[in-house]
């Protein structure tokens, strides 16, 4: 998970989280690929019952562009506690696709509007787009959490 948090949905209280995974993991058919899936989700609760809300993006093309701009931008103070040489290629391909799913330094929204065609970037705009643009009936909102 790269992030969690709680917002209002036309005033309404949801909460909204945004999940990455490896590609190959989500998306059929792609195996030796180091893409990643960026799945965001709004959920709003409804007694028993809640609505969710999909925003989805897959990464296409050169992989590892954010991260690279980030690397640059901000270079890591020290080598990674978990550094480490590995003896072949296909050896160093197979850890990366092991981490593809953990949050990096270039997951932070600050990096969004120097990369805004990246799948992240895509997800957090589609679920910005949502929490603005959304209208709750009266039906659902009376049945709808209240806020906090």
């Amino acid at each position: 998970m790269l992030s969690f948090d709680e917002v209002r949905l036309d005033g309404c209280r949801a909460f909204r989280g945004i999940f990455k995974f490896p590609a190959i993991k989500c998306v059929p058919g792609w195996t030796n690929n180091l893409a990643v899936y960026i799945v965001g989700m709004i959920a709003l609760p409804l007694g028993d019952s809640f609505i969710m809300i999909n925003t989805e993006a897959v990464e296409r093309g050169t992989t590892g562009a954010r991260e690279a701009v980030v690397g640059v931008l901000q270079p890591p103070a020290r080598e990674p506690s978990d550094a480490r040489s590995t003896a072949t290629m296909e050896e160093y391909f197979a850890r990366v696709r092991d981490c593809l799913a953990r949050q990096l330094p270039s997951d932070a929204e600050e990096f969004d509007r120097l990369l805004p065609h990246h799948p992240l970037s895509a997800v957090r705009r589609l679920q910005r787009h949502v929490l603005a643009s959304a209208h709750v009936s009266p039906e659902m909102r009376g049945r709808a959490l209240r806020p906090a």
